[in-house]
């Protein structure tokens, strides 16, 4: 989703769109939600607003209208989503709180689901306020970023669709952001089989095995994309390139794409030497096997230590500066 139309505070930064309002009847018990609409993503449409017998603002996610209602592959993916929630919420993982579900019932592949907002704005959003941001400061957000995979991943849980704007940062003047991610529609839970359903791969943050399928993605495609992440938060740019919508061209370009300029545009951005090499030889590895335990490296790295909760700090950052 593009700035101020994602899971985040309504006015959450940069980009905010002009907001229509809609009124929705959810559920068997006819409860009443009015909001308005925020955008739309990959699969699906969001709503925020409020719902009676629930206090607070909430959020409604749907089907975007523009997808097949017979097509109930797309359907799996938001039930998919509203699973993953519910199995991170009972093991105390910072995620958007699944609240209630249910089916319109109108035919139109009809499922909805409402859940919490999560706090700050959209990294997609920070970057374009924050472009001229202090290497200090993004090296913050990005051991935050790599701390929340990290957590993610010691619950045996792979995202798979991680990009800017599916990751939120409440900085509020904390030494360390808070950093949430958001949109679990392609998550999967390792230990369970991966139901038959849609996909919807954003090419500019793809593994190379996310064009094989992300029914065999597992960690190592999320820790690819932390280091596209890397790249783009500290040089302002993707490290290859928008990459092609085919299929083997894209394989091509993540195949063949210098890594030694990588690592040199990210010490001319004043990151040390050996995290520079770090994120464009390691993480941004072709070679899955390269990758190792990615995220949990760079959150050490880093400073922060996974798994501790509110993260925890090990060393300045002056340590890995240039």
């Amino acid at each position: 989703m593009s700035p101020g139309r994602a899971y985040g505070a309504m006015g959450g930064g940069g980009g905010r769109r002009t907001l229509t309002r809609r009124e929705l009847r959810v559920g068997p018990a006819r409860h009443l939600f009015v909001g308005q609409w925020l955008g739309s993503g990959g699969v699906g449409e969001v709503y925020s607003g409020q719902c009676d017998g629930i206090p607070g603002e909430v959020l409604l996610k749907t089907l975007r209208s523009d997808y097949d209602a017979q097509d109930l592959g797309w359907a799996a993916m938001l039930a998919m989503e509203c699973k993953v929630l519910r199995y991170l919420e009972q093991r105390n993982y910072p995620a958007p709180r699944l609240l209630a579900r249910g089916d319109f019932g109108h035919g139109r592949a009809g499922m909805w689901f409402l859940m919490t907002r999560v706090p700050g704005i959209s990294l997609e959003a920070w970057l374009q306020a924050n472009s001229r941001a202090p290497v200090q400061r993004k090296l913050g957000i990005l051991a935050g970023l790599a701390e929340a995979v990290a957590s993610l991943h010691r619950l045996r849980v792979v995202h798979l669709d991680l990009k800017p704007a599916n990751i939120f940062v409440e900085e509020g003047g904390r030494r360390c952001p808070r950093v949430e991610l958001i949109d679990f529609g392609n998550a999967r839970i390792l230990s369970e089989a991966r139901p038959n359903m849609n996909e919807a791969i954003s090419f500019d943050y793809a593994a190379p095995e996310h064009f094989g399928g992300l029914a065999g993605c597992r960690e190592p495609a999320d820790h690819f994309v932390l280091g596209l992440l890397c790249a783009e938060v500290l040089t302002g740019a993707l490290p290859f390139g928008r990459i092609p919508r085919v299929r083997e061209q894209a394989l091509a370009m993540l195949r063949g794409g210098s890594r030694q300029a990588v690592a040199a545009r990210l010490r001319a951005s004043g990151v040390q030497g050996a995290l520079a090499d770090f994120v464009a030889g390691r993480l941004l590895a072709f070679d899955v096997a390269m990758r190792g335990e990615g995220a949990t490296e760079l959150a050490v790295r880093l400073g922060r230590a996974p798994g501790t909760g509110g993260g925890v700090w090990r060393q300045l950052f002056g340590g890995i500066l240039s």
